[in-house]
């Protein structure tokens, strides 16, 4: 008789005596601190970006950006005294801050939005974007860039990238030259953003990766998937929002949109531009994604 124990939804699950274990090979060890905030983050229990950053203050925060993230998107001046009185606590509601012991600091989402330096503070939200020779890891370095900044300018210059790396050929069609680009900017434009905004920020030492090979590009993203999430369904658009304050920040930026749409239609569109659909897969701590000429 052969009895099958199938994974449980609510994970992670503790001992009577509230230790958590994590299985390595054959064997299983207690949690670390880090460990441990992993497991509950992929639970739900609790969401990384909401966490206060300590030792920063209000001071690493770009006012200007919060002035006109307020501006345009409640139509609110928050340098109007009429309008807003007091303007710690409009952004303790917002959670662009938050409060430890009665002082205010920048949440994690707030940093990465409204950082003037995130990096100084969340080493793990740069990214690094590669030209490698060949089709392995291991070939030639032609160009890396280390990109570091706020979430939005980093989409940014992942696209300004993107299109220098994104090599044009031509093709003949009835005689007559049509220029062509290797890669969609729309699947690639919604595939760094997706890594940005769903990648495990808890993952302290590593950034998101994005590797052009000859025959392929792929961005290689920090966290598996979370629980209750597949290869599979996340395809078919069942989504599950790790950083949900960073959403909500990158949704009024008009990065993205909540409908869950963005991975099912990266597939349709690069399917209806080569024939190709986009490879994901985990490997390893990384969310991978593979898009082939």
């Amino acid at each position: 008789m052969q009895l099958e124990i199938k994974k449980g939804k609510f994970k992670p699950y503790s001992t009577k005596d509230g230790d958590f274990y994590i299985r390595v090979g054959s064997t299983k060890r207690k949690a670390s601190k880090e460990e441990l905030t992993r497991l509950l983050q992929s639970g739900g229990y609790f969401h990384f970006d909401n966490l206060i950053v300590e030792h920063s203050t209000i001071d690493d925060l770009e006012k200007s950006k919060i002035a006109e993230y307020f501006k345009n998107v409640y139509k609110i001046d928050i340098y109007d005294s009429n309008e807003i009185e007091n303007i710690d606590t409009l952004l303790i509601n917002s959670k662009i801050m938050g409060l430890k012991n009665d002082k205010s600091h920048p949440t994690v989402a707030g940093m990465l939005i409204f950082g003037v330096k995130p990096q100084d503070f969340l080493f793990q939200s740069g990214i690094v974007f590669s030209r490698i020779r060949g089709t392995e890891i291991f070939g030639d370095i032609l160009d890396v860039k280390h990109l570091e900044g706020r979430l939005p300018d980093l989409i940014q210059q992942c696209l300004t990238l993107f299109r220098l790396y994104n090599a044009r050929r031509s093709v003949f069609i009835n005689g007559k030259r049509n220029d062509k680009e290797e890669y969609l900017e729309d699947v690639f434009r919604e595939l760094i953003v997706n890594a940005i905004c769903h990648r495990n920020y808890s993952i302290t030492g590593s950034r998101i990766r994005v590797l052009f090979f000859d025959d392929r590009y792929e961005i290689r993203s920090p966290g598996r998937l979370p629980n209750t999430i597949t290869i599979e369904n996340v395809k078919t658009g069942i989504t599950f929002i790790r950083n949900q304050l960073l959403f909500k920040f990158l949704n009024h930026y008009g990065y993205i949109e909540n409908l869950g749409r963005g991975i099912p239609m990266s597939i349709r569109k690069n399917r209806e531009f080569n024939g190709k659909e986009p490879i994901f897969s985990e490997e390893g701590e990384e969310f991978v994604v593979k898009v082939l000429k």
